[in-house]
């Protein structure tokens, strides 16, 4: 039973689901009132507000007020709600409601509704759809924990699909408040808050062998942080998917660059994609380079689209300043679908520019650092250690015991998130270091471990491409060259003893 292709059909991963509107089946009035009141509590006791919601029969829109107040015209409900199947109304409901409420977390954090930009506005209502959509999404997954079947969760993915279209909807006003963002945009934002809340709960709903690569792609997917709470997750989010920051018309891009290598397995593209600050104050940028599998037959319906690879990038660009961003990713064909690479400044590509200041002199770009005190030793320590790669890391190791066909020997530098280390070299002359991030009888401690560190090499190299890969023997692998002199693997699987390890693997790299 694998209901996590389902949950994945739900989010970017892959298409969302198209599902046939009932028209005979229209939602139940009996209770109507009644279920907006009760998700609206609901979702108000999950974030700790207590907003008033005043039910009218004839209304303009549904809004939440700076007052407290949460207004919900019956009228415009029933309209919205005409045709779709009472349970998953319940589910549209849900999320019209939690959407609101979130607008009332806003409030009481201080944002004001009057004298806002319609900049801010949109950037708000985005991250009340992404929130709105973590909310139905996580209530619905934590009732599962127990017994996640596979009918259960196509129940649940056809309300997300009329989540989804009613969202789409109310881009046009019809019952908001006006300020949304268009409907490309609450798809991306809905997707995000979904996905999350599968990113969350993917341990406790399933023993399935690939859920920490479908963990660690989530997060890499939606750029879910460690510590970062999800309200200051999904401003970020909307950020990127709006492209909403004040430094974006100062980020000119150049003539990109592709080289399509059809005969890898899988294919892959390298790219060389130039930017530049065209503008008088420096700019942070934050950019994903996506590829996606596109429908042959209906190319621009961008809720069909799917990923197959991404990188992420951030950094800084001085007034003037020039940066080539350069990556590879894996790419997908058959006869139904058909590769694209989308990056910034396209309208469907992830990305934000904001404006720094003072300008700074020279004009020379720099990567962001804003690594915490943990990678930030993670990051010294490795350099060392590509330091000393092409001596076969004599310079970092002693104490040396002789094997029958290599030799064993301690590391000198101590290493955040490792147990044990070592230096091995073999009698051929190859050697290596061995990290030991885990091992133990958890998969969970496993699991947890091998994101904490990948989530370390992450912040440390934000532009570097990553070679993401999970084994049919349940060996989730990342690999990379983060240094001309060197190369490091992390991977994690289970031993033939039912135990797991976690390893970092640093090897001299061939020239």
């Amino acid at each position: 039973m694998n209901w996590m292709r389902t949950a994945t059909a739900l989010i970017a991963l892959a298409p969302v689901v198209s599902y046939a509107v009932q028209k005979d089946t229209p939602a139940a009035e009996n209770g109507l009132a009644a279920r907006v009141s009760a998700h609206a509590r609901a979702a108000a006791g999950r974030w700790g507000v207590n907003p008033t919601v005043r039910i009218v029969e004839d209304g303009a829109k549904l809004e939440a007020l700076e007052n407290g107040r949460i207004d919900v015209p019956m009228a415009k409900l029933r309209e919205l709600l005409l045709g779709i199947p009472d349970v998953q109304a319940d589910a549209v409901i849900a999320w019209l409601m939690a959407h609101e409420v979130w607008h009332q977390v806003q409030f009481r954090d201080g944002w004001k509704l009057v004298g806002a930009s319609d900049r801010d506005k949109r950037l708000r209502e985005c991250a009340a759809d992404t929130m709105g959509a973590y909310a139905v999404m996580d209530a619905n997954l934590s009732t599962r924990i127990s017994t996640p079947d596979e009918q259960a969760m196509r129940e649940l993915s056809a309300a997300i699909s009329q989540i989804i279209d009613a969202a789409e909807r109310l881009e046009t006003g019809n019952l908001g408040r006006g300020n949304h963002p268009d409907a490309n945009a609450r798809r991306a934002a809905l997707q995000a808050g979904f996905g999350r809340a599968v990113q969350e709960r993917v341990y406790q709903l399933s023993n399935d062998p690939g859920r920490g690569l479908l963990r660690d792609r989530l997060a890499k997917l939606y750029d879910i942080r460690a510590g970062e709470t999800t309200g200051a997750w999904s401003l970020r989010m909307c950020e990127s998917v709006l492209h909403s920051g004040n430094g974006v018309e100062d980020l000119a891009i150049g003539t990109p660059q592709f080289n399509w290598n059809e005969s890898g397995d899988p294919p892959i593209v390298d790219y060389r994609i130039p930017y530049r600050n065209v503008g008088t104050n420096p700019i942070k940028v934050t950019m994903q380079i996506r590829s996606v599998s596109v429908p042959r037959l209906s190319r621009e319906d961008r809720g069909k689209w799917t990923v197959a690879d991404l990188n992420s990038y951030s950094f800084i660009l001085n007034a003037d300043a020039s940066y080539d961003v350069v990556g590879r990713l894996q790419w997908i064909a058959t006869d139904d679908v058909m590769p694209k690479l989308v990056f910034p400044k396209a309208a469907e590509s992830y990305f934000d520019v904001v404006r720094l200041g003072p300008v700074n002199t020279g004009a020379t770009p720099k990567l962001v650092s804003a690594l915490g005190r943990e990678a930030s030793e993670l990051q010294a320590t490795l350099s060392a250690l590509f330091n000393a790669a092409p001596g076969r890391f004599g310079a970092v190791s002693a104490n040396c015991e002789t094997y029958s066909s290599f030799r064993m020997c301690d590391l000198t530098l101590a290493v955040v998130g490792a147990s044990k280390t070592h230096v091995t070299i073999d009698q051929d002359g190859s050697s290596n270091v061995t990290l030991v991030v885990y091992g133990g009888s958890s998969e969970i401690e496993a699991a947890a471990a091998y994101s904490r560190f990948r989530g370390w090499l992450r912040s440390i190299y934000p532009t570097l491409a990553f070679d993401e890969r999970s084994r049919p023997e349940g060996r989730d692998e990342v690999s990379m060259k983060p240094a001309p002199t060197a190369t490091l693997t992390l991977y994690k699987r289970k031993k033939s003893s039912g135990d797991f390890e976690v390893i970092a693997l640093i090897k001299p790299a061939l020239f």
